[in-house]
């Protein structure tokens, strides 16, 4: 009997040790993630805000050549440009990352789910 409850004395400071653990390790993974949201939240707001500033700056430059309101609506034009092509070309590209299967392999897999969804014989 003795042994029994040594067993299950142990069992329990092992469980109680492993949740510790796991509670450590998920507020450590939180902290992680608030300070790398916060830092990538503040960069994010530097860029966007030095890419105005440029933009502006380019704007304000091509004002030497053309109208003001000529100029900014290039710099406009330019952005839809490139969003449009950035847009595109995410269309193409494949959104689920795509498993090299041999045709047999294929076949195999399409049979398999026919067969799935075919009513049993037993059920008609």
């Amino acid at each position: 009997m003795a042994a029994l409850a040594r067993v299950v004395e142990a069992s329990q400071r092992m469980l109680t040790d492993r949740m510790e653990l796991i509670r450590l390790e998920v507020k450590q993974t939180a902290a992680s993630a608030a300070r790398a949201a916060v830092f990538g939240g503040g960069g994010l707001a530097a860029c966007a805000l030095g890419w105005l500033s440029l933009m502006v700056g380019i704007g304000l430059f091509l004002t030497r050549f053309m109208p003001g309101s000529a100029a900014f609506a290039l710099i406009g034009v330019v952005h839809l440009a490139a969003g449009g092509l950035l847009l595109w070309g995410s269309r193409k590209a494949p959104h689920a990352p795509q498993l090299d299967v041999k045709p047999e392999e294929k076949r195999e897999l399409e049979s398999t789910s026919m067969r799935a969804r075919l009513p049993s014989p037993e059920g008609a």
